[in-house]
């Protein structure tokens, strides 16, 4: 006995073996996971175009000067009846009502936030929907 080496018995390589296989699929998934994880943040940082949101603007004071004026032309006229300032009103107070629902089908229509044009200091790149929005509330 004093010669002989010792091996380990026969019920312990197999429990080594699978320790071995359980370290393995650990590290697997380990490094699997790093590597998609990597993958994603370089896709993201470096590869994928910046989106930045998309802008137009309206020119409102515009159209409202514009609805002042024909409302001025009909009231200031010689001989206006009753009935004419009457609907020279309704006109006005349509427009009054149709434009904010008009500037929020405009924003659906071109997928983009509608701003008024006073509200930016520059304009590059942005684009102008002032001539849509007069269609849209009939001017």
């Amino acid at each position: 006995m004093a010669g002989e080496a010792v091996t380990p018995s026969a019920t312990s390589e197999p429990q080594a073996e699978a320790m071995r296989r359980g370290v393995g699929v650990f590290e697997l998934v380990a490094v699997s996971a790093v590597v998609a994880v990597a993958a994603v943040a370089t896709y993201h940082y470096w590869l994928l175009p910046p989106q930045l949101p998309r802008l137009a603007t309206v020119d409102l004071a515009a159209l409202y000067r514009e609805q002042e004026a024909a409302f001025s032309r009909v009231v200031s006229q010689e001989g206006v009846t009753a009935g004419e300032r009457d609907q020279a009103m309704a006109r006005a107070e349509a427009f009054a009502r149709s434009l904010p629902g008009a500037l929020d089908e405009l924003s659906e229509a071109c997928a983009c936030t509608v701003l008024s044009s006073n509200a930016i200091a520059g304009h590059h790149g942005v684009v102008d929907l002032t001539d849509a929005l007069r269609r849209r509330v009939g001017l």
